[in-house]
């Protein structure tokens, strides 16, 4: 089993709790869910700081600093990234082909093991472009509960209107964006990485968000 230890505002232990895990030491989904319903009944706001958090680390604002022990800056930034950067772009940097093996593990694939020599243009033009794109990515994924909430808001007050497609096309985009990385941060996966699936929809649900404001703007004229 693996122990869980909950900490305070002052990082003082307030509780314990014993998670069972397999033989490869990974807990299910059904005791992921059984402990977050105990931390959160226990201790609610401990428990919703922690998805704060956690939602913060995904979106790049508080940096992850070491992901062994999950260890995070609570430095609010932006234009940061971790293995959106370390994994994505790693392709366009002048290194080896392989990324964090043991000597062990780096026995069963030294034979596809060489040296990554990029193209100059592309790995120009992608370095060039991954600035854009990691502010882009922070931003999107901060403003999804915003948007969010807009939007259900929305569809209250326009509801049976010639606007309820747009606006339900709008909440299936942003909802699932908003609700992935939700999903991700309950069962503790806050990696940037993660939550890549929902930035791509979340883009399409921005722009259709643009053309609904656009939209009623022009409709008030």
């Amino acid at each position: 089993y693996k122990e869980i230890i909950v900490y305070d505002w002052n990082n003082k232990e307030v509780d314990r709790y014993k998670v069972s895990t397999n033989k490869n030491y990974y807990v299910s989904k059904k005791d992921e869910v059984v402990f977050n319903i105990k931390y959160l009944f226990n201790h609610p706001i401990l428990y919703l700081n922690n998805i704060k958090e956690g939602y913060f680390v995904a979106s790049n604002n508080y940096y992850m600093s070491n992901v062994l022990i999950m260890k995070y800056d609570k430095d609010f930034t932006i234009g940061k990234c971790f293995e959106n950067c370390d994994i994505g772009y790693r392709f366009y940097d002048d290194h080896d082909n392989y990324y964090f093996l043991s000597d062990e593990q780096f026995s069963y694939v030294k034979d596809y093991a060489t040296y990554n020599d990029s193209n100059l243009f592309l790995k120009s033009l992608f370095k060039f472009l991954s600035v854009p794109a990691i502010y882009l990515y922070t931003i999107s994924i901060l403003l999804l509960p915003l948007i969010f909430i807009f939007l259900i808001i929305a569809k209250v007050i326009y509801n049976k209107t010639k606007y309820d497609n747009l606006i339900n096309l709008n909440l299936i985009m942003i909802g699932y964006s908003f609700l992935h990385i939700m999903i991700f941060i309950f069962a503790g996966l806050i990696l940037d990485r993660y939550q890549l699936p929902a930035f791509i929809v979340s883009i399409l649900g921005y722009i259709c968000f643009g053309y609904f404001i656009l939209k009623i703007i022009k409709d008030k004229k």
